[in-house]
């Protein structure tokens, strides 16, 4: 299995997927009309990673700003990670958002209970 990367547009975030580290990151803005189709390679990944994890796997959501199509497609990557809860390897989820944007906020914790997969939320003046 090979890290994947797929580099930032206007439209969509940097996604970067390492399977050594367990380091997980999405970053930037998320606004892409067929989001289920762009993160679907990353899906297929995560899919794939849980089978061979790395001990510890920390995923990193760091968005300036989604759509309600790419917050259902970034629920279910977390989902694809809820495996590893029943197993000895441990899984941080980690959604930073931008203090400046409250509506955002908000409509994380509205689709935030739609997984199993705890998610601590931080606040970042620098998302």
């Amino acid at each position: 299995m090979e890290p994947l990367h797929i580099p930032a547009t206007t439209t969509t975030p940097e996604i970067r997927l390492d399977n050594e580290s367990g380091q997980l990151a999405i970053q930037g803005v998320s606004d892409e009309v067929d989001a289920i189709g762009y993160y679907y390679p990353a899906q297929q990944w995560v899919e794939a990673y849980v089978r061979q994890p790395a001990p510890d796997t920390i995923l990193d959501i760091r968005l300036t700003n989604f759509n309600a199509a790419s917050s259902k497609a970034l629920f279910g990557i977390i989902a694809c990670l809820a495996p590893l809860l029943k197993t000895e390897h441990s899984l941080k989820v980690n959604w930073y958002y931008d203090t400046n944007n409250s509506v955002l906020n908000e409509n994380f914790k509205q689709y935030s209970d739609s997984t199993s997969v705890p998610v601590n939320v931080a606040a970042s003046n620098n998302s």
